[in-house]
């Protein structure tokens, strides 16, 4: 039976359980407790999304991708929520798609993909290995690379799925985490994540807490990321010129014997004069860290990273 590939097709990454709704979850926010759904495969998604969810699932009946029953039931099987979001999801591979307005949702246990929408959204993933967001960029183990999992957004843009001032939370699993839309707040936790805070609207700052495991991280201008426990790669990237006023990136918890730093993309682009060697690292003066300059602009500050050379960053 090809239902569960059509599923992934809409989106959702879904076993069967899916067209088991259940009944006794609410629609739209009534109050500070939580909708409570079950612990199987649920699709919960923002009546902010319904037109471009079932427009995508039309395109694929007339490409004939999926039959029109199937697509009927796939519509049958999700729940629709008016209004903002107060979820809990429960266990399961549940697929969240939140709101315009500001969203609570947690995903419970199980291999899940969640979305806030626009508005300041709160997010726990739970444990599993989990989605949030779409880019292109991949995750580096010792023998392969992981692309990230959603490289579009389906039924809509990648701004209304990541929109406003989030906190998006992973767990125990390696979990893939991308918010490039407001000043956000992401954490790993536990596992070896991929958490991905370049802004697509302008220099808006971010936070972002690796946790335990071996995770990497891309930043651009004005974040502050703290590593932790685990090898940990910090991408930084740099993206329009490097001139007075650059809003540095803060890095703190940097170990040089277990964390590697990289300056990403072509530096010699990015400095308004171009010299042999633009970029140099000096020890802050008391002794705490490390600034890393580009043609004599501060771009980053390594807490822990005094001693670090050039010769210890990728370029």
């Amino acid at each position: 039976m090809k239902m569960l590939p059509i599923l992934m097709l809409l989106g959702l990454g879904l076993t069967m359980s899916l067209l088991m709704p259940d009944d006794d979850a609410s629609g739209a926010k009534e109050s500070e407790e939580p909708d409570e759904y079950s612990d199987g495969d649920d699709a919960i998604i923002s009546e902010d999304f319904r037109d471009g969810f079932e427009a995508y699932g039309l395109d694929l009946v007339g490409e004939g991708e999926i039959t029109r029953d199937e697509y009927d039931e796939v519509i049958a099987a999700t729940h629709f929520v008016t209004g903002p979001m107060n979820i809990d999801a429960g266990g399961g591979e549940d697929s969240i798609l939140g709101s315009d307005g500001d969203d609570t949702l947690d995903a419970g246990a199980g291999d899940d993909i969640v979305d806030g929408g626009a508005g300041d959204d709160e997010i726990v993933l739970g444990d599993g290995s989990d989605v949030s967001g779409v880019d292109w960029r991949v995750m580096n183990y010792p023998d392969d690379y992981v692309s990230f999992p959603n490289d579009f957004a389906p039924f809509g843009t990648e701004a209304e799925y990541e929109g406003g001032n989030d906190t998006i939370s992973g767990g125990s699993g390696d979990d893939f985490v991308a918010d490039g839309y407001g000043g956000n707040v992401l954490k790993g936790r536990n596992g070896a994540d991929l958490l991905v805070a370049v802004d697509q609207d302008g220099v808006t700052p971010d936070e972002i807490y690796a946790g335990r495991g071996s995770d990497e991280i891309y930043v651009d201008e004005g974040d502050l990321v703290t590593t932790s426990t685990g090898q940990d790669v910090v991408h930084v990237e740099i993206h329009g010129a490097v001139e007075a006023g650059y809003d540095v990136v803060t890095i703190t918890d940097f170990d040089p014997a277990n964390d590697t730093l990289e300056i990403y993309e072509r530096v010699e682009d990015y400095v308004t004069d171009p010299i042999t060697d633009p970029v140099t690292v000096a020890d802050l003066e008391d002794g705490s860290g490390a600034m890393v300059s580009i043609g004599g602009v501060p771009v980053v500050m390594v807490v822990g990273g005094q001693g670090l050379t050039v010769d210890n960053i990728l370029l």
